[in-house]
């Protein structure tokens, strides 16, 4: 079959560990290319935004086109910023201070301005309808999401690698089977050659490092008795 795994049973152990790091490699992967789309998301211009509203004077079904409306300048006249499509619906409040909530799309500001200007919203007839006390601009996309699929790709690239190296490939199912192979005639220490090797290298280590210091004693000693050398 095309996807049946090549010479089934050998050199089991290191085809598992070669298949086990790609995973590892590609998850590694998967979460730098997930950190790298976000920070590219988030430079993306903010088209849309959630918004805090109060004194809805009106009820504003969902899909509508709005005027963005600035702070009220000194001739006491709101200037126009941009314009969006408010997605979702608003419903009139009771008293000028009842709270609410609503999303734009397809934001476009005039040139200098900024979503931290937006103070009001205004409709095709030109009346003012609701007060903006909050104002989150977002990207057109969302960034989990976006995320999420980037780190898949990676996954699923790497989980396909994997197989295809590990389980189908000929050359590298014969390698791999070859140093399985190799790997058992290994003649390995045992535990206590380990630990004594181990000792022995640390006691030299700490054998060396005196002898030098000895050493560094010595030479400073007898050049500074000659003027050869002054330390502050």
């Amino acid at each position: 079959m095309a996807f049946s795994i090549y010479k089934s049973g050998q050199g089991y152990w290191v085809r598992v560990m070669t298949a086990t790091l790609i995973g590892v490699a590609s998850i590694a992967f998967a979460a730098w290319g997930a950190s790298q789309a976000k920070a590219i998301v988030a430079q993306l211009p903010k088209t849309a935004a959630v918004l805090d509203v109060k004194g809805a004077k009106m009820d504003v079904p969902g899909n509508t086109g709005v005027t963005l409306m600035g702070p009220v300048g000194t001739d006491g006249v709101r200037p126009e910023i941009g314009t969006a499509v408010m997605i979702e619906p608003l419903a009139k409040g009771a008293t000028s201070d009842t709270p609410g909530r609503t999303r734009i799309e397809k934001m476009v500001l005039s040139e200098g301005k900024n979503i931290t200007m937006l103070e009001a919203l205004r409709d095709a007839s030109g009346a003012e309808f609701a007060l903006v006390t909050g104002r989150s601009a977002q990207p057109p996309v969302q960034e989990a999401i976006v995320s999420a699929i980037v780190a898949a790709v990676f996954i699923i690239f790497g989980t396909i690698l994997a197989y295809w190296l590990t389980a189908m490939r000929p050359r590298t199912v014969d390698f791999l089977i070859s140093t399985d192979f190799e790997m058992k005639r290994v003649n390995w220490s045992t535990r206590r050659e380990i630990v004594g090797s181990t000792i022995v290298v640390i006691c030299a280590c700490f054998f060396l490092a005196g002898v030098l210091f000895l050493f560094d004693i010595t030479l400073q000693t007898v050049f500074r008795s000659i003027n050869l050398l002054q330390l502050g």
